[in-house]
C-alpha cells in the first residue's frame, strides 16, 4: 500500500492524503474492501476507471474542482446507492456509472454540458434523473439499438429536464418533459425534452441539442414539441418543416376561452388548477401543464387514429373488475375521460367481436389496463401491440389466434401466466421477453419455430413444455431464464440457436436428440449449475463421447459447451468461446494434448477453478480465457504460445506463480491486471511489448526484470503495484507512463 497517497482504515474507509491532485487511471480498480471514499478538496482529476469494481463502496465525495467524470470511473460500484455530482462538472463520459445497480436517483449540476451514451448503462434501480436543459444528451444508433445514457435502465420512470436560467416569465410554461412513454424501441425509450422559447427557430435549435442523431423513423410521429406565436399556442416538430395544425402527428392545445399565454390570466389559471389539453388528435393522452420550472408533461404513445367501432361501455364485471369495451387506445381514453372509472384502478378491457386483428402498437405502454379479453374474431396480434404494460396481469387469447407479433408482450412484468391456443402458427421475436413474473409456458402443437428471444429474461419461468411439432429453437430463446432448472427438447428439433440457454443459472441438465443438425455459438454459457450434458449416441453431427458431459462437434472435434463435471476427451481440438463460462463448480481440469486452441472467454468467471495444465499442443489462448478465475493459483504457459492476449488472466486474485516461455513476444492489455497474489514473474528475453495495465494492481509484486528487447511499455502497466520495490530495466524512459511510484528503485541493466 502507498502510505504517502492513501490509507484504508479497518472499516473500509479509503482516505486519500491531503495535497493529492490526481486519482490515477484504474488506481483503485477492484479494491473490494473499500466501503467509503474520502477525497480531499485538492483533488482536481479522477482518472478513467479509478474506482472500477469497488463492489462494496457505498459512498464517495466528489470534490468541487472536478470537471470530468471519465469513462468507467465508477463502473461496477454495485453498492453505490447515491451520488452527489458537484457544480463544475461539465461532462459525464461513457459508462461512468455503468452497472451501479443500486443507484436510485441522480441530480446533475447546472454546469453539465454533455451526458455521453451509456453513462448510466445497467443502472437497473435508477428511477429518476434530473438533467439541465442545456445539456446535450448523446445517443447513437448501433446494432439495432439506440445507445442512450440510460440504456438498460429498466426501472427508470422519468428524466426531468430542468431549465436552470429560464428565459420565460412566470406567465409562461417553462419546461416540457418527455417521459418513458416516449418511443417504441428494442433497447428502451428514447428521451427528449424542450423548453419553449420565443420562436420556432429557437425551439428547434434547442431540441436538436438535446436529442442527437436519432435515426429511428417512429420518433417523428411520437415526439411533441410546443411553441407559441402571438396569443395562440402552436404545435411544432423538430423533424418537420411544416407546422400544420391539421397534421395528426401533433396534439393541438385547446385552451379555455379568454385565456392567453401572454397574460396574467394564464398564470392565475395555472395556479388554481392544471390546464388539461382536451383535444386528442392521433389518440394522445391528455397533457397537463403547470407554470413551474420542474413541471412534468407526459407525452403519450403512438396509436391508431381511426376506431374500429363506436366506443361502448358496460357495467359487467370480470373477476370483480369493471369491463370496458374498446377497440383502440383512443376509445379507451375517451371512455376513461367520461369519468365513470377510477383512474387509479387497472381496468379489464374487452375488444368487440368486430375486431379481427390487434394492430401493431395498438395498446403499447398502456398504464390503465390490468387484464385484456380478446374475442374469437381476432386472428392476429401485431408487433408491440401490448408492449410494456406495467399493470397487465392476465390475457385471454382467442381460440382462433394464428399470429403473435414481435415484442407483442415484451416487458409485461406482472403477467404470471398465459395459455397459447393450438391455432398459433407464429410467435415473433422477443414476444414475451422480460415477462419476469411468467412462471410456466406450454408451446402449442401448431408452432414449429420458437423465435429468437421469445422468452428471454423471463426470470421466474420454471416450467416449459415444448410440443413435438417444434423444429427450431432460435437465438436467445430462453436466455437469462434464471429459474429454469430443466427443459426437455423434443426429437423433432433440428436447430438450437446461439446463446439459446445463455445465463440460465439454475439449469442442471440438457439432452440433445439424435436429430439436431445445428447448434449455435455458446448455447450454455453462464449456466453455473449445469452438471450433466447428454448427446444421443445416434446423432451424426454432435456427440458427448466417452460420457464426457459436453457437446462436441463430431467432424471437427470442437467442444461447444461444457459444465462443471466435464472431462475433456483426448480427441478435442478446440475449446470454444464461452464453453465453460461461469461454471463456478469446476475445480480442476485436464486439457489433453489434442487441444490446439482455447478461444475467448472459455473459462471466464470459473471462480472455483484452482489449477489447470495447458499442454504444449495449444497454439493460441484467447482474450479473457481465464479472467476472473478467483481461485486459480498457478499456470504454466507452453512454448507453443507466442502472445498473451488481452485480459487473459485478469483478476485472478489467487494466482501466485506464472511461468512464461521464451516464445512470448507480446503481453497484452490487462493480461495480469488485478492478480493481487502474484509475487514474482519472469519476463523472457523474447518479449518486446508489454501492454497497458498489464500488471496493474498486482499489489504483491515485489520486483521485476524487463529484458533488453522490450521496446514498448503501455500506460499504467505497473500502476497500483504497491509492494514493488525495484525494477531492472535497460531503458528507464519506457517507464514514463507505466504508473510506477516514486519510491520504486530503478536499476539499470
Amino acid at each position: 500500500m502507498n502510505q504517502e497517497r492513501y490509507r484504508i482504515e479497518a472499516d473500509g474507509t479509503l482516505i486519500v492524503a491531503d495535497g493529492i491532485t490526481i486519482i490515477k487511471e484504474y488506481e483503485f480498480r477492484d479494491f473490494d474492501k473499500i466501503t467509503k471514499v474520502v477525497l480531499p478538496r485538492t483533488v482536481q482529476q479522477i482518472g478513467r476507471g479509478a474506482f472500477w469494481g469497488c463492489v462494496k463502496m457505498k459512498s464517495i465525495n466528489i470534490p468541487i474542482g472536478i470537471r470530468y467524470i471519465e469513462s468507467f470511473t465508477f463502473s461496477h460500484c454495485e453498492s453505490l446507492t447515491e451520488i452527489v455530482i458537484p457544480e463544475g462538472v461539465v461532462r459525464i463520459d461513457t459508462n461512468a456509472f455503468g452497472n451501479c445497480k443500486k443507484l436510485k436517483k441522480v441530480s446533475l449540476p447546472s454546469t453539465v454540458q454533455k451526458l455521453c451514451e451509456e453513462s448510466f448503462d445497467y443502472c437497473t434501480s435508477l428511477k429518476e434523473i434530473v438533467v439541465p436543459a442545456h445539456t446535450e444528451i448523446e445517443s447513437k444508433w448501433l446494432l439495432g439499438y439506440n445507445w442512450t445514457p440510460f440504456i438498460h435502465c429498466d426501472s427508470l420512470e422519468k428524466v426531468i429536464i430542468r431549465e436552470v436560467e429560464p428565459r420565460a416569465s412566470k406567465t409562461q410554461v417553462r419546461s416540457l418533459i418527455l417521459l418513458k412513454e416516449g418511443i417504441h424501441h428494442p433497447s428502451g425509450p428514447i428521451y427528449g425534452a424542450v423548453v419553449p422559447g420565443e420562436s420556432g427557430e429557437d425551439l428547434s435549435k434547442y431540441a436538436r441539442s438535446v436529442v442527437r442523431d436519432l435515426y429511428y423513423e417512429s420518433f417523428r410521429n411520437s415526439a411533441l414539441f410546443l411553441d407559441w406565436e402571438e396569443d395562440n399556442f402552436k404545435p411544432a416538430n423538430l423533424f418537420s418543416d411544416s407546422l400544420n395544425e391539421d397534421n395528426p402527428h401533433y396534439t393541438v392545445l385547446d385552451i379555455p376561452e379568454g385565456i392567453s399565454p401572454k397574460t396574467k390570466q394564464l398564470d392565475k389559471y395555472c395556479c388554481l388548477s392544471d390546464i388539461e389539453l382536451h383535444r386528442n388528435l392521433a389518440g394522445r393522452e391528455n397533457i397537463v401543464w403547470t407554470p413551474y420550472v420542474d413541471s412534468v408533461v407526459t407525452i403519450a404513445e403512438h396509436v391508431e387514429t381511426e376506431p374500429i367501432t363506436e366506443p361502448e361501455c358496460q357495467a359487467d364485471l370480470y373477476e370483480g373488475k369493471p369491463i370496458i369495451v374498446a377497440s383502440t387506445k383512443k376509445e379507451l381514453q375517451d371512455i376513461i375521460a367520461e369519468g365513470k372509472y377510477d383512474v387509479e384502478e387497472p381496468y379489464v378491457v374487452q375488444l368487440p367481436e368486430s375486431c379481427t386483428e390487434v394492430s401493431a402498437d395498438a395498446f403499447w405502454r398502456d398504464k390503465t389496463i390490468g387484464k385484456v379479453i380478446l374475442p374469437d374474431s381476432v386472428t392476429a396480434i401485431g408487433d408491440s401491440a401490448f408492449w410494456n404494460w406495467p399493470n397487465l396481469t392476465s390475457v385471454v387469447l382467442p381460440r382462433t389466434l394464428k399470429r403473435i407479433g414481435a415484442n407483442a408482450f415484451t416487458d409485461a412484468k406482472l403477467l404470471t401466466d398465459i395459455v397459447l391456443p393450438d391455432t398459433i402458427c407464429e410467435i415473433g421475436e422477443n414476444a414475451f421477453e422480460r415477462c419476469s413474473a411468467l412462471k410456466s409456458i406450454t408451446i402449442p402443437k401448431s408452432l414449429q419455430v420458437i423465435a429468437s428471444g421469445v422468452f428471454a429474461s423471463c426470470s421466474s419461468l420454471k416450467n416449459v413444455e415444448i410440443h413435438d411439432s417444434v423444429v427450431e429453437i432460435g437465438d436467445r430463446a430462453f436466455a437469462c431464464c434464471n429459474n429454469l432448472t430443466e427443459i426437455s427438447i423434443p426429437d423433432t428439433v433440428v436447430r438450437i440457436g446461439k446463446y439459446c440457454f445463455w445465463a440460465c443459472g439454475s439449469l442442471q441438465s440438457l439432452t440433445i436428440s439424435k436429430y439436431v443438425k445445428e447448434i449455435g455459438e455458446s448455447p450454455l454459457g453462464r449456466c453455473s449449475s449445469l452438471a450433466r450434458i447428454v448427446v444421443d449416441d445416434e446423432n451424426p453431427r454432435y456427440d458427448s463421447r466417452d460420457n464426457c458431459n459436453a457437446i462436441i462437434e463430431t467432424a471437427t472435434g470442437r467442444l461447444i459447451a461444457g459444465c462443471k463435471n466435464t472431462v475433456i476427451p483426448n480427441s478435442v481440438t478446440v475449446i470454444c468461446v464461452s464453453s465453460f463460462m461461469e461454471s463456478t463448480g469446476l475445480a480442476s481440469l485436464e486439457i489433453p494434448d489434442s487441444v490446439k486452441e482455447i478461444e475467448e472467454n472459455a473459462f471466464l468467471s470459473c471462480h472455483g477453478l484452482r489449477s489447470v495444465d495447458i499442454p504444449s499442443s495449444v497454439e493460441k489462448i484467447g482474450g479473457y480465457a481465464f479472467s476472473y478465475c478467483y481461485s486459480l493459483q498457478s499456470i504454466t504457459i507452453p512454448n507453443s504460445i507466442t502472445e498473451i492476449q488481452n485480459c487473459t488472466f485478469d483478476s485472478c486474485r489467487a494466482l501466485e506463480n506464472v511461468k512464461l516461455p521464451d516464445t512470448i513476444t507480446r503481453i497484452g492489455l490487462g493480461a495480469f491486471c488485478g492478480c493481487s497474489s502474484l509475487s514474482r514473474i519472469s519476463i523472457p528475453d523474447s518479449v518486446h511489448e508489454i501492454g497497458p495495465s498489464t500488471f496493474q494492481n498486482c499489489s504483491s509484486l515485489e520486483a521485476i526484470s524487463l529484458p533488453e528487447g522490450v521496446t514498448e511499455i503501455g500506460k499504467n502497466a505497473f500502476y497500483g503495484c504497491s509492494a514493488l520495490k525495484e525494477i531492472h530495466i535497460y531503458n528507464p524512459l519506457l517507464l514514463k507512463q507505466a504508473g510506477v511510484g516514486h519510491d520504486v528503485k530503478i536499476i539499470l541493466e
